[in-house]
């Protein structure tokens, strides 16, 4: 059968000895979304947005304001209850460090993405210089390739995908803007803090 965006989870086809099944199939790292190929990546279509100062775009596309000073969970999902493959969180505080005051707008200072056992701090040194700890350890280079996690660096973006799960965050360096995306036909949880 021909992997789509809607089977790529769940991809059961009945294995038929002697039987061919004729047809176009898309090319080695694609799938059919609709009746075009896209891109495995393009099938997480579910999407929430965070613009680094206080604004938010949730995965049923409704923008908020929130400012916030803790660690604040974006989305994980709800698999067995009370345990999460993944989860993502946000550490959110005052924007300039130098001067606090009431309603002063928020900023992201860190994201945190937990899978499993692995714990994954993205956050910017003294310097703004973009630092990623996986479980306990910084990384010399924003690279990295195992099979529960890939991170790629691309420009001013950092990626972050975990496979199995197919949830991706991508994280823009400048004002720690974030976009966290995820296969629809899951099942996941989205707290909206208002």
């Amino acid at each position: 059968c021909e992997l789509t965006c809607n089977n790529l989870q769940t991809a059961e086809c009945p294995n038929v000895a002697g039987t061919c099944f004729t047809g176009c199939y898309c090319p080695p790292g694609t799938v059919k979304k609709d009746s075009v190929c896209v891109p495995i990546r393009e099938c997480r279509d579910c999407v929430c947005d965070g613009f680094g100062k206080s604004q938010y775009l949730t995965f049923d596309r409704k923008n908020f304001t929130f400012d916030g000073n803790c660690t604040y969970l974006l989305t994980r999902d709800i698999s067995l209850k009370d345990v999460h493959t993944f989860q993502v969180f946000a550490t959110i505080g005052p924007c300039d460090n130098k001067t606090i005051s009431f309603r002063q707008p928020t900023c992201t200072q860190a994201l945190h993405v937990a899978y499993g056992s692995h714990i994954v701090h993205i956050q910017k040194d003294a310097s703004k210089n973009l630092v990623v700890i996986v479980d306990g350890f910084k990384l010399p280079t924003l690279s990295y390739d195992q099979n529960w996690m890939k991170i790629t660096l691309q420009g001013k973006s950092l990626n972050i995908l975990l496979p199995e799960s197919q949830v991706e965050l991508n994280t823009m360096f400048e004002a720690m803007s974030f976009s966290v995306s995820k296969f629809n036909h899951m099942n996941f949880l989205v707290n909206n803090y208002h």
